[in-house]
């Protein structure tokens, strides 16, 4: 799974969306809605990203 941050154009929220990698092309032409506002003004920005090391053993 990867987590998505968005911004609602219409009220300026700031919202993140986990889903599979493999549905991320479905994001581009479906924005997903805003949660505050409801609107579909919607779209990604860039945002930092972390990973995990493994643990040592």
């Amino acid at each position: 799974m990867a987590v998505y941050e968005f911004e609602c154009r219409t009220c300026g929220e700031r919202f993140e969306l986990s889903m599979p990698i493999s549905q991320h092309d479905r994001l581009k032409d479906d924005p997903p809605e805003c949660p505050k506002c409801k609107g579909k003004q919607t779209h990604q920005v860039v945002s930092m990203f972390s990973c995990k090391a493994p643990s040592a053993y």
